[in-house]
């Protein structure tokens, strides 16, 4: 289950956190302007009182944008494949005796 967060993102009002907390405020302590710290981490907090059916379709969007990310990294993986299978295949059109002919 991801939690619901205000200001956790700087472009963002409010939005799951897929993390511990305490990652992003150690991230936030650790990479963010020094005059911002304190008043971003005031500002991060859990949401409270929203529907459930809106928390629900949040989590679902989430769940469905890590399962995307899992099979863009295998398609990426079955391309790497098929690239370097092609780069054999052109190596050995080039060799003179294993040239297929028309």
């Amino acid at each position: 289950m991801y939690d619901l967060y205000w200001h956790i993102n700087h472009d963002k009002l409010f939005d799951f956190l897929i993390e511990p907390p305490e990652y992003r405020i150690a991230d936030i302590r650790n990479h963010k302007p020094k005059d911002e710290v304190t008043l971003r981490l005031q500002l991060m907090k859990p949401v409270k009182n929203l529907p459930k059916k809106l928390i629900e379709a949040g989590q679902k969007f989430v769940e469905a944008y890590q399962e995307f990310v899992e099979a863009n990294q295998e398609f990426d993986e079955v391309r790497q494949e098929f690239i370097k299978a092609r780069q054999k295949l052109d190596e050995t059109r080039q060799v003179p005796e294993l040239q297929y002919r028309i």
